[in-house]
């Protein structure tokens, strides 16, 4: 008869000539018919089968970690199919257990043997009980257990482990049948008098090897390796595991129990137990409960605990201790001979009157407040001196606070006092301030605490180092020296435009231009044109990425003069470059107010959030996170941002300079990029001007200057395959500025060749060189530059080739 489970979790049963099958869900199966015949399929999902009693049954897991069992019978087959799956035989003969594809767990305690258990592909353990018991590994990395009555083993391909002992002599050695030297290990388990392969003795027998050990005065045989010249056994072939019972002391402060941990390495088959007892020590028997537990640790099982409770009492005393040791540990586990006894220390919670003191801070100008506490005995009047100074690492003056000494008198019962310093305001930005707080002169038996005996007072500075005058959307950027650095990092851009964000500075907190407030008549052409003779690029925000560069976290970092206030703008779908040729429209340039920017403020930042256009809804056209920091100017970045100054500027450098880059690309073209050396930042080169007038002498004259790795002496090409990406480095001489050139769809072979037709069309940074005079370069982040190949712009995403820089002074 066919029994059909459903989707779901299923219990089903077989009696005689059945055939079930589970399908799907965590099923439970039975074939329960003395008789037997029936055939179980688990099907999909965690199986539970089993054969409670009969004969030729066949039990199927399907996919999933199943579990398999014969509870009785006999010439009944398991197949663990797909999974991780474990297989038991409880009492029958000649039962088959197949672990299948997985690593599984296949088990016969059966005391009539005559079982076989083959654990298929995987990393496998297969445990046997009698010596007719047949174990096959097959493939995977196995582990196979004999039992006490012996087993055949056969591990099969991989790296397979043989254990023989298992925590007691065996009485009828295993044997081995396919044991490969130098592959293949014996592993002698919980056996203490077998601990290294000095233990073992290896005698010859025929073609086999017999491995013994002297136990108790006597040679035992331990397994058999058919087949295996003693000769050529070492002990790289053999491991040996002796569980060892260690325990770690423990301490609590009176009145609460004191937890131990008892430990045990080396893990076996067979359950392991140890007895945990307590004696006396410098604590009595009115200090704690004694007491003793045996403990039992199964496979697998590696910490216990042990607890033992203390006694409270009202006596003010040192801290005393008891002894734990372990004992009486069975089944071939051994005590620790360093950690086989452990101290319970018991904390006394009597304690003396202490007195402490807290650190404190305040915003300058204000008193900052200070704790001083008193712990343990507080039943008499007890004082002590409370003084402010300025100690060894503290960066507060005389001028930040009030000096002040006072003594405080703490009635019977009282914990708690406060001290108050007085501090100065001042305006100055600078780092917050500490000075220091310190308790003497403790009354009474008293003392002070050695760990919180003083306290540092921090005076935190308000004066803001970045703010923003919100309805003017300017930012006042102030530092402690004469100049301050402004980090700005791209958050995230959503635009089918290249934009480039831009800033310039205005003379005043309301944003004034030359006298002009904003919403004056003129204003507006006063900030173009500001923004055209002093704008600084910050960055351009590309749409198109290339595989491999991220456009997420880019930075720049530019520095001003300290006090500065300055005005940030946009220049959609362009560059400043653009617009001071006049290709870029004034309509493209937003400046920031409530309608085209919101600024929201964090922690120690502002984030910019543009909309690029009144027809959009979110202002997410390009999200800017900006903030003062003390970090270094990126080393090479001194004139970028400039007027057409996409440059990497090397002039203070007198050595070397290790450039590491990476380069990627968006584009049909094979483009190749060169850096040459100029005179200045407007692209000189021995006097010949970057114009148009010199676009044919200026393009020798770069080609002559092309900078060489100064270690090989080869000009230093970037260049990459589309969509990939290339990186290395090269060592560059300092003291020069370097400019880019890209060739586009050419190589510079063909430039220097003697075919002027073949010459491939090559753009600069500068504008007046370029024959369409358009910007072909643009500034993505500090030293990382994006390029355009198509002429008059083409699709303007500067992505077809974009070179990043990091310099670093060797």
């Amino acid at each position: 008869m066919i029994i059909n489970g459903t989707a779901n979790n299923d219990e089903l049963y077989a009696q005689q000539g059945d055939e079930v099958f589970g399908f799907e869900g965590e099923d439970t199966l039975y074939a329960e018919g003395i008789l037997g015949n029936n055939t179980l399929n688990g099907g999909e999902g965690n199986d539970f089968l089993s054969v409670v009693e009969g004969e030729n049954n066949t039990l199927n897991g399907g996919n999933g970690n199943d579990r398999l069992f014969v509870v009785e019978g006999n010439n009944n087959t398991l197949n663990g199919d797909a999974g991780d799956d474990e297989l038991y035989v409880i009492e029958g003969s000649f039962n088959t257990l197949k672990g299948g594809i997985g690593n599984d767990f296949l088990k016969t305690s059966s005391l009539t043997g005559n079982n076989t258990l083959e654990g298929g592909e995987g990393h496998d353990t297969l445990i046997g009980y009698l010596s007719s018991d047949r174990l096959f590994g097959d493939a995977g990395d196995d582990s196979l257990y004999a039992g006490k009555q012996g087993s055949q083993m056969t591990g099969g391909a991989g790296l397979d482990r043989f254990y023989f002992g298992n925590g007691s002599v065996p009485d009828v050695p295993a044997e081995v049948l396919d044991f490969t030297t130098s592959v293949d290990k014996v592993v002698i388990a919980g056996i203490p008098q077998v601990q290294n392969f000095e233990d073992i003795i290896l005698v010859q027998d025929g073609n086999d090897t017999i491995v013994k050990a002297l136990i108790d005065g006597s040679e035992r045989s331990f397994g058999i390796l058919k087949n295996v010249n003693k000769d050529t056994l070492t002990a790289e072939d053999f491991d040996f595991i002796v569980p060892v019972f260690s325990i770690t002391g423990a301490s609590a402060v009176e009145g609460n129990a004191i937890t131990f941990t008892i430990t045990r390495t080396g893990d076996i088959l067979i359950d392991q137990t140890v007895t945990v007892s307590t004696s006396i020590g410098t604590a009595s028997s009115s200090d704690f409960i004694s007491k003793t537990q045996e403990f039992t640790f199964t496979q697998g099982e590696t910490h216990k605990t042990f607890t033992v409770d203390t006694i409270q009492d009202a006596l003010f005393e040192g801290n005393e201790t008891f002894t734990v040791t372990l004992s009486n540990s069975t089944n071939g586990a051994v005590i620790s001979s360093t950690n086989g006894t452990a101290q319970g220390t018991i904390t006394n919670d009597d304690a003396v009157a202490v007195f402490a003191i807290a650190s404190a801070s305040a915003l300058e100008g204000n008193a900052i407040a200070f704790t001083i506490t008193r712990t343990g005995d507080a039943q008499a009047s007890q004082s002590v001196t409370v003084s402010t100074s300025i100690a060894t690492g503290d960066t507060a003056s005389t001028s930040d606070f009030t000096a002040k000494t006072e003594t405080l008198t703490f009635a019977v019962g009282e914990t708690q006092k406060t001290f108050t310093v007085a501090t100065t305001e001042d305006f100055r930005v600078e780092e917050n301030e500490t000075f220091t707080v310190n308790l003497s002169n403790a009354t009474n038996s008293a003392t002070i605490s050695s760990t919180n005996g003083t306290a540092k007072g921090t005076i935190n500075d308000d004066d803001i180092s970045l703010a923003v005058i919100t309805n003017n959307s300017i930012f006042n950027i102030k530092g402690t020296g004469n100049t301050v650095r402004l980090k700005a990092t791209l958050i995230e851009r959503n635009s089918s435009f290249v934009n480039e964000l831009g800033v310039f500075i205005v003379d005043d907190a309301d944003g004034r231009i030359n006298g002009l407030a904003p919403g004056q008549q003129g204003y507006n052409e006063a900030a173009l044109e500001r923004a055209k003779s002093q704008g600084k690029s910050i960055f351009s925000a590309i749409t198109n990425i290339p595989n491999g560069f991220n456009t997420v976290d880019l930075i720049r970092l530019l520095e001003f003069d300290s006090g500065n206030y300055l005005k940030f703008f946009l220049v959609k779908d362009g560059t400043i470059d653009s617009f001071r040729a006049g290709l870029t429209q004034t309509t493209n340039i937003l400046f920031a107010d409530s309608s085209t920017q919101i600024i929201t403020q964090e922690e120690d930042s502002f984030t910019i959030s543009w909309k690029e256009s009144t027809t959009i809804t979110e202002f997410n056209s390009l999200k800017v996170k900006i903030e003062s920091t003390d970090e270094s100017l990126t080393l090479g970045t001194a004139l970028q941002g400039e007027n057409q100054a996409e440059l990497i500027d090397l002039t203070d450098i007198t050595g070397l300079v290790k450039a590491d880059f990476s380069v990627f690309r968006e584009a049909a073209y094979n483009n190749e990029v060169y850096f040459y050396e100029i005179d200045n930042a407007q692209g000189q080169i021995s006097g010949l001007q970057a114009t148009s007038a010199n676009r044919a002498n200026y393009l020798q004259a770069a080609i002559n200057n092309l900078i060489k790795d100064a270690e090989t002496g080869e000009t230093i090409k970037f260049a990459v395959s589309n969509q990939g990406q290339f990186t290395d480095s090269a060592m560059i001489a300092g003291g020069s500025i370097l400019a880019p050139m890209i060739i586009i769809n050419g190589t510079l072979s063909q430039l220097t060749d003697n075919n002027t037709s073949n010459d491939p069309q090559v753009y600069f940074p500068y504008l007046g060189v370029n024959s369409d005079g358009i910007d072909h370069i643009r500034l993505l982040a500090d030293n990382t530059f994006g390029f355009e190949d198509l002429p008059n712009g083409g699709d303007f995403d500067y992505n077809d080739l974009i070179i990043k820089f990091d310099f670093n002074i060797v």
